[in-house]
C-alpha cells in the first residue's frame, strides 16, 4: 500500500466493530428506556451537578490520555498481569502507541471481531519514538479514541499486548494473532479477565516490515473495510453512528445518568458485564 493509501486510512474517521452489538433508532421513548443487560441498582443522585459536566469530562479525559495520570496503578497492573499470565513485564513507556477501532458494538454484517489499528500516536500524544513499522515482538498499546470521545470517556477501550505472527490478509489489512497483557474497557481502571479478550488485530498494510507481509491471496473482506477503486484505496469500516444517526450506546440511558454524575458504580458493572457476555 502506496503512502497515500496510507494517509486515506489516517484521514478517515472509522469505526469499531465488536462483541455486541446495540443499535436503537429514533424515535426513542425517553419514559421507558431500553432494558438494561446489567443489574439495575438505586443511587443517590448527585446535588448541584454542574451544567458544563460533559464539557469538564471531555477535557478531563484527553488530560488523563495524555499525561498517563495513573501511571503509577498501571505499572503496577502491568506487572501483576505479567506474574499472573506467566508473560515478560514490560514498562508502559516501551509500548508503541497506536490508535485503533475496538472489538466493540460490532456492526451485524461484520464475520470477524478484531482490533483494527487506523495510525500511529493517540490522543494527546506523539508516535513512539522508533520504528516505523511493526512485526512479530512488537509491543503496542491500543486505544479507542473515538468510543471513548462519543460518550465523554464512559468507555475507553485500551489493549496492551505483544504482537504475534500474521495469518491471513484482506484488502488493505494483514491479520495478526496477539498476546494480550492488559485490557481496560472502562473510564475506570478496572483490568478485565484476558481470556475474554479479543486477541486478533487486523493491521494496515502500510505499517508492517515488508519482510511479514503474506504473498498470498486475499481473503473475503470481514470487517467491513470500504474498497475503492478496485482495491486501490481502503478505508476502515465505519461507525455505527456514522452509519446511522440514530444508534445509540445499549446502556445511552444510565450513561446519561452517569454523565450527571448519578451511577458512579455504572462503569464497574460495565466491565464486569462485558467479561461474562
Amino acid at each position: 500500500m502506496s503512502l497515500q493509501d496510507q494517509r486515506v486510512q489516517e484521514d478517515s474517521t472509522a469505526a469499531p466493530f465488536c462483541i455486541m452489538t446495540g443499535t436503537v433508532r429514533e424515535p426513542v421513548d425517553l419514559q421507558n428506556p431500553p432494558p438494561s443487560p446489567i443489574r439495575d441498582l438505586v443511587t443517590t443522585p448527585v446535588e448541584n451537578p454542574s451544567t458544563d459536566f460533559t464539557s469538564q469530562l471531555t477535557k478531563q479525559l484527553t488530560h488523563e490520555i495524555s499525561s498517563r495520570k495513573s501511571a503509577y496503578g498501571l505499572a503496577c497492573a502491568l506487572a501483576e498481569s505479567a506474574v499472573r499470565n506467566g508473560h515478560t513485564f514490560v514498562a508502559e513507556e516501551n509500548y508503541e502507541d497506536y490508535t485503533a477501532q475496538s472489538p466493540f458494538h460490532q456492526a451485524e454484517n461484520c464475520r470477524t471481531a478484531a482490533w483494527v489499528v487506523l495510525y500511529r500516536g493517540t490522543l494527546g500524544r506523539p508516535p513512539f519514538r522508533g520504528r516505523d513499522m511493526i512485526g512479530p515482538g512488537s509491543k503496542i498499546c491500543l486505544f479507542d479514541t473515538a468510543l471513548a470521545l462519543r460518550y465523554t470517556g464512559f468507555e475507553q477501550p485500551t489493549l496492551y499486548a505483544e504482537l504475534g505472527r500474521p495469518i491471513y490478509r484482506e484488502n488493505g489489512y494483514h491479520f495478526f494473532g496477539l498476546t494480550p497483557h492488559l485490557c481496560v474497557v472502562t473510564g475506570s481502571f478496572i483490568p478485565i479477565c484476558l481470556d475474554c479478550v479479543i486477541s486478533l488485530i487486523a493491521i494496515p498494510d502500510a505499517l508492517i516490515y515488508p519482510a511479514f507481509k503474506l504473498n498470498i491471496p486475499a481473503c473475503m473482506d470481514t470487517i467491513g473495510q470500504q474498497v475503492k477503486a478496485g482495491g486501490h484505496y481502503v478505508y476502515p469500516p465505519l461507525h455505527e453512528w456514522e452509519k446511522d444517526p440514530g444508534w445509540r450506546h445499549p446502556e445511552w440511558y444510565k450513561i446519561e445518568q452517569w454523565m450527571r454524575g448519578e451511577r458512579p458504580e455504572l462503569p464497574g458493572l460495565w466491565a464486569e458485564f462485558l467479561e461474562r457476555a
